[in-house]
C-alpha cells in the first residue's frame, strides 16, 4: 500500500512548490551520505534562491492480526504516514534552520527510494544524492539508489561524495608521461570543473556550468584531455617533423578555446580558464577534483555506445572524484 503526504512548507504557502524547474530535490535516509547531500543541497539552494524538496522513502509496516484484534483499531496508513513525514522535518531540522529564507518542502512517500527521487525531481533544476545510503554494502563507492538515479533520472543528478571513503588521490599519473607535459590541470581553489569533448552532452554541461558559476559567482575550469592517438588532425606533424608534445598540448588548447568561445563569451562576468591535458579523461578529472567544488560531466561523450544512458567517463567520475559530481544529460 502506497501513501503519498502532501508536501510540507515551513513558510507555510500551503505545499505550493512555486518553479519546479529552479527546484532542487535531495533524497534523505539519514545516513552520513544523505546527510551530506541535504547540508550542500541547502546551502546550493539558498544561494541559487531555489526551493528545496526533502524526500524520504517510507514503508509502512502493519500492525499484526493480533494487535488489530485485541486493540480493534486497524493499521493506519496514513497516521504513520503523518509520523515519517514529522520525524523527517525533525531530522532534517538542524540543517534547514541554518538557511532561514529557504523555502523548504518535505515529501515521504511509500514508493521506493530511486522510484520517488526520480518522479518527483522531473522538471527540477537537480537531484542531490548522497553517493551511499543507509543500504550501502562496506566499500562499495555508489550505491544502488544514486546509481540508479544517474540511470534514470530526468532532470541533472548531483552526487556527493563520502570523503571518509575516498582514498586520497595522489598528485602523480599511473602511467609514464614526458616531464615536460603538465598532466594535472593547476586549477584555482573553489572552482567548476567541467569535462569537455566537442559533444552535444558536453556543450550542455559546459552551459550549466557557466550557468552556475554565474549565480555562485566562482570560477570555471574546461578541461579536456587529449592522447597522442586523438590528437587534432595536423597538429602532430609540423613542416615535415614530428611534433613535440607541448607542441601538440599548446595546439589542442588553441583549438579548445576556439570551440568554446562563442560559450563563455555569452556570460562575461564567469571567469572561465582551458586547459588541454594529456591523460585519460576520468583519470585527469578525478586528480582535478581535489580543488574543485563541483565536477560537471555531460552524461555522454563521444565515445559512447548507442543506447546507453551513461558514459564510462561520467560513471567513473560519479564513483571516483572527491568534490561532488553533477551528471547532465
Amino acid at each position: 500500500m502506497s501513501a503519498e503526504m502532501p508536501a510540507i512548507d515551513r513558510t507555510g504557502d500551503g505545499g505550493n512548490t512555486g518553479n519546479t524547474r529552479n527546484a532542487l530535490v535531495v533524497g534523505y535516509d539519514g545516513s552520513a551520505g544523505a546527510e551530506r547531500a541535504l547540508e550542500l543541497a541547502a546551502d546550493l539552494s539558498d544561494r541559487l534562491s531555489a526551493s528545496l524538496t526533502i524526500a524520504r522513502s517510507w514503508r509502512p509496516t502493519p500492525n499484526p492480526s493480533a494487535v488489530v484484534q485485541l486493540t480493534e483499531q486497524p493499521h493506519s496508513t496514513a497516521e504513520d504516514a503523518a509520523i515519517a513525514s514529522e520525524e523527517l522535518m525533525r531530522d532534517c531540522s538542524a540543517v534547514v534552520n541554518k538557511h532561514p529564507n529557504l523555502v523548504v518542502h518535505y515529501t515521504v512517500d511509500a514508493a521506493s527510494p530511486a522510484d520517488l527521487l526520480c518522479q518527483i525531481s522531473q522538471d527540477a533544476r537537480m537531484l542531490v544524492v548522497g553517493s551511499r545510503g543507509l543500504g550501502g554494502l562496506a566499500g562499495m563507492m555508489l550505491g544502488s539508489v544514486s546509481s540508479r538515479c544517474l540511470h534514470q533520472s530526468a532532470s541533472p543528478v548531483l552526487v556527493v561524495p563520502q570523503r571518509e571513503l575516498r582514498p586520497a588521490i595522489r598528485q602523480r599519473p599511473t602511467r609514464i608521461f614526458p616531464p615536460d607535459v603538465g598532466i594535472t590541470p593547476s586549477i584555482a581553489e573553489g572552482s567548476i570543473v567541467v569535462g569537455y569533448d566537442g559533444s552535444p552532452h558536453a556543450l550542455r554541461a559546459l552551459r550549466e556550468a557557466l550557468r552556475l558559476a554565474g549565480q555562485l559567482s566562482v570560477p570555471v575550469a574546461i578541461i579536456q584531455t587529449w592522447s597522442f592517438d586523438t590528437a587534432p588532425e595536423g597538429s602532430r606533424w609540423k613542416d615535415g617533423y614530428a611534433a613535440s608534445y607541448p607542441e601538440i598540448a599548446h595546439e589542442v588548447l588553441l583549438q579548445l578555446e576556439q570551440a568554446t568561445k562563442p560559450i563563455t563569451a555569452a556570460r562575461p562576468q564567469v571567469a572561465a580558464q582551458c586547459f588541454a591535458v594529456l591523460g585519460y579523461p576520468a583519470e585527469v578529472l578525478v586528480r582535478a577534483s581535489e580543488s574543485a567544488a563541483m565536477m560537471i560531466v555531460g552524461s555522454r561523450g563521444r565515445g559512447g555506445f548507442a543506447g546507453l544512458l551513461l558514459g564510462s567517463i561520467s560513471t567513473q567520475c560519479a564513483h571516483r572524484a572527491l568534490c561532488p559530481v553533477l551528471v547532465v544529460r
